[in-house]
């Protein structure tokens, strides 16, 4: 019998919704924009688009430089999986089959974030 496979992406996602009180092309661009949260976090200290890769949009890749105390710094890779232009934008972090991504509802102003964590919590939804 061969034993099941758990994947990272079949594990615990947090999703949240919050109404921002402005126009939604602006809205767009803070949340396209991957320098804006090394704002926002004690361990991402940066994150760009890939310079070497695809310009901003499907398929791109955003490079996050990380640091923490406890392990160190290391870099990740995330790959661009949804870029609908002022209405969604979602990737995945190394694992192309976790889920993570934010949406501008249709019309409106109100961002939902989708996280995969390991454990369950909302840690990464919290930023």
């Amino acid at each position: 019998m061969t034993e099941p496979t758990l994947r990272y992406a079949d594990g615990p996602t947090t999703v949240r919704s919050v109404h921002i009180d402005a126009p939604a092309d602006r809205v767009w661009d803070l949340v396209a924009d991957p320098a804006l949260p090394a704002n926002f976090s004690e361990e991402l200290q940066a994150e760009s688009w890939d310079p070497d890769g695809p310009p901003p949009g499907l398929d791109a890749r955003i490079i996050g430089y990380n640091e923490h105390p406890a392990v160190g710094q290391w870099s990740t890779t995330s790959y661009v999986t949804t870029w609908e232009e002022g209405r969604a934008l979602s990737w995945v972090v190394a694992d192309r089959d976790a889920p993570a991504g934010k949406a501008l509802a249709e019309g409106t102003s109100t961002l939902e974030e989708l996280v995969a964590s390991e454990d369950g919590t909302s840690e990464g939804a919290d930023r």
